[in-house]
């Protein structure tokens, strides 16, 4: 029914304004008739499609039933270590960086012991025999200098024992220059031009070497001399002596262990870059 006393305008703005409502109120129905139906989705796939959890088998018996097993309560209880170190305390470049390198060795050598541990206990849930003996670390820090050169040195010997029939025997070095530059081997201090002739003198001094059960040209492995990089080979300097310092299994059979070669730096001066 039109109510005649209405102005026109007022009535055209209240029919604009209904179809406005109308609009928006089917908008908001027709939305949630599609998250219904995207809920209805939802659900459906869930019921298909059902969420696995994989069961993690370290072939360990659980603790007091469904208890978190803490690996690593188990392997420091089963671990067993001896370190003896002699450690720099100076406040030089040079002793600093050695006791920062002594630290890594002491850190890297707990870290791979629980390491082990915790690899064979997840394989197979108990610890070998070779894994249950006390394992073992020494390390012997010396200091060396040449006074002329000033390059100094501290060279630290390592012997590691983890498990198995034998350890393991290393030398770590750190020498450094008159600017407390590090110098990594002995290439670094060898004319370029010079290093095939230094590893020449080098692997005659090494097959001259004796050993105890026989020379070096035939303990050492002849692979191994003539694959010789001076890159690989660190080094320290005494008052007339250079030093070269090589770990086992490098050049030779682990019978041998790490050892050092001493030559005159006369023999080397003139191919020196310094």
């Amino acid at each position: 029914m039109i109510n005649k006393n209405t102005d026109p305008e007022t009535e055209l703005e209240n029919e604009f304004n209904l179809k406005q409502k109308n609009m928006i109120l089917g908008i908001v129905l027709g939305l949630l008739i599609l998250i219904i139906i995207y809920i209805g989705y939802l659900v459906i796939t869930q019921a298909q499609n059902p969420e696995i959890t994989p069961d993690i088998d370290v072939n360990i018996d659980p603790i007091a039933g469904d208890e978190i097993i803490d690996f690593k309560s188990q392997i420091l209880e089963s671990f067993s270590y001896s370190i003896d170190y002699t450690m720099p305390t100076g406040d030089s470049v040079l002793e600093i960086k050695a006791r920062k390198s002594i630290q890594s060795i002491i850190d890297n050598f707990i870290d791979q012991a629980e390491t082990d541990r915790q690899i064979a206990l997840a394989e197979d849930g108990e610890l070998p025999e070779y894994l249950q003996r006390p394992y073992e670390l020494k390390i012997k820090s010396d200091y060396y200098a040449n006074n002329d050169l000033k390059i100094t040195s501290i060279v630290s010997g390592v012997y590691s024992y983890s498990g198995g029939a034998n350890g393991y025997g290393y030398y770590d070095v750190i020498t450094l220059d008159s600017s407390d530059q590090e110098l990594n081997d002995l290439a670094e201090i060898v004319q370029p031009i010079e290093i095939g002739r230094v590893k020449e003198i080098v692997v005659k001094k090494l097959e001259q070497k004796d050993f105890g059960s026989g020379t070096g040209a035939s303990t050492l492995f002849p692979e191994a001399l003539q694959n010789l990089r001076l890159q690989d080979v660190k080094f320290a300097f005494n008052d007339n002596k250079i030093i070269l310092f090589f770990n086992e299994y490098q050049v030779g059979p682990g019978s041998i262990g790490s050892f050092t070669l001493d030559l005159d730096i006369d023999d080397l001066e003139a191919y020196f870059s310094f």
